[in-house]
């Protein structure tokens, strides 16, 4: 991934659409231009169009488009950008978008047919030349089309590396094998080979992160494994269920919920491309978080969303607190049997207490390691909860005012849950603190009555 030219571009392709490739684009956009560096984004697929949709309010008095930036008339494309002079759209600080074109006629790649490979690559080429000179932009991230085609191609063959986008299914992954066949049977320059990265999006929580390694190895050392920089999947993301929430409203869910394990991925994902080669592209906290090589290696085999997360923790507090009473129910016949026996001498009432020791510890010991247990999960609930509502309040303060009214009546139920988890742990403490109590008196009378059973039959003996 070694390139002299003054800037780097990143084209992001899949083998189909709807894998979230365009959600991956605009967020490395953001990620990079927080080094901080100029980055230029540019919507390539005339066909779906899905990052023009993401900011579809930015652009309606906009004239020109990636059309323009390819330096396509009507009738030829031309090697110097074109005649037009086209300044970007400013979308966020330090990224400027190039939307597709919104009305187009006929086949969504017609306005470039006819045209050999070499000629659309040349046309690239001399348009980032042309933006990096006239606006000093550091990076390009190309959004291409969910298949094989013409401009997809060419950026493959002209971007310094190339993200294939796949889900998590060996189908899915197949065509995009076999689009990866493509981009290399139809480069035209021949001498310059797509250098390409995997990255497996929205990998669902029932898969382990070694099951699924496992499985895309032997897909990439059987097939298409020595095209990429790694040779292995650069990245697994798990779905984002409430990240998705934002999605028409917001473009950048990594601005909205920075500690997200979606976040974290994408800055890691950053960090083993450029991390030798382009290091000015990182910013300073990318750079400390993913130089530490534990918390690398707990964040690449994290798998489980969020959601999923917290859904496990409250049906293991539902089966704790089940067993919590299953308990209790066995341990109120000891107690009832005690009381029967109030009348036995001395003797047997220790014993009793021994017994009745014996029995009580080990479930006060399996009690206490499951309230444990409970103020875990108890605090993994209260932490989902806060980052929802700090998500949920960004947004809030993101998006239009219209549309904020409408969110803030989640933002209010978000609020009651909030609270309601915040009181949970207190309430775990409470509980824990009288369990200590009662194992401390209950270990204390089992002493004394151990104590006395010795006296007892000390001074029997002696009077024997």
């Amino acid at each position: 991934m070694t390139s002299k030219r003054p800037y780097t571009c990143i084209a992001v392709v899949s083998g189909k659409g709807g894998v979230g490739k365009t959600t991956l684009a605009a967020n490395l956009a953001k990620l990079i231009s927080s080094a901080p560096k100029k980055v230029m984004l540019v919507d390539l697929d005339f066909a779906n169009r899905g990052c023009t949709a993401l900011f579809a309010s930015d652009i309606l008095n906009v004239d020109y488009n990636a059309m323009h930036f390819l330096g396509v008339t009507r009738d030829r494309l031309s090697e110097d950008a074109g005649p037009f002079e086209i300044v970007a759209l400013r979308v966020s600080e330090g990224i400027r978008f190039i939307p597709a074109p919104i009305f187009l006629e006929g086949p969504h790649d017609s306005p470039l047919r006819g045209y050999s490979s070499e000629v659309i690559e040349a046309s690239l080429r001399a348009s980032m030349d042309k933006f990096h000179h006239q606006d000093d932009t550091d990076c390009f991230i190309l959004d291409c089309h969910g298949g094989a085609d013409a401009a997809s191609i060419a950026a493959a063959t002209v971007c310094d590396v190339t993200l294939v986008v796949t889900e998590a299914d060996s189908i899915t992954f197949g065509g995009t094998l076999a689009l990866v066949d493509g981009f290399y049977q139809g480069s035209g320059s021949g001498a310059v080979n797509p250098c390409l990265e995997f990255v497996v999006n929205r990998a669902p929580s029932k898969f382990r992160w070694q099951d699924l390694n496992e499985i895309y190895n032997k897909y990439l050392n059987r097939f298409l494994g020595h095209y990429t920089g790694s040779g292995a999947v650069l990245a697994y993301i798990p779905v984002a269920e409430y990240l998705a929430e934002s999605f028409g409203e917001h473009p950048f869910q990594v601005d909205l919920a920075p500690s997200s394990v979606f976040a974290r991925k994408l800055e890691l994902l950053l960090f083993r491309l450029f991390n030798l080669s382009k290091p000015e592209l990182l910013s300073t906290r990318i750079r400390k978080r993913c130089q530490q090589a534990r918390y690398v290696r707990r964040l690449e085999r994290t798998l489980e969303s969020e959601t999923h997360k917290v859904t496990n923790a409250m049906l293991g507090n539902w089966l704790l607190l089940s067993a919590l009473f299953w308990m209790s129910l066995l341990v109120s016949p000891l107690w009832a049997a005690k009381g029967t026996l109030t009348g036995a001498d001395e003797a047997q009432a220790s014993e009793l207490q021994m017994a009745d020791y014996l029995v009580l510890s080990p479930l006060i010991a399996v009690s206490f390691l499951l309230f444990l247990f409970f103020f875990y999960t108890a605090f993994q609930v209260f932490f989902y909860y806060r980052n929802r509502l700090k998500f949920q309040k960004r947004l809030v303060g993101a998006i239009s005012p219209v549309r904020a009214k409408l969110r803030r009546i989640e933002l209010y139920k978000l609020r009651i849950y909030y609270w309601t988890s915040a009181f949970l742990p207190g309430l775990v403490v409470f509980y824990l603190l009288l369990l200590v109590m009662a194992a401390a008196l209950s270990l204390g009378s089992w002493v004394g009555s151990l104590l006395g059973l010795l006296s007892l039959e000390a001074s029997q003996a002696i009077q024997g």
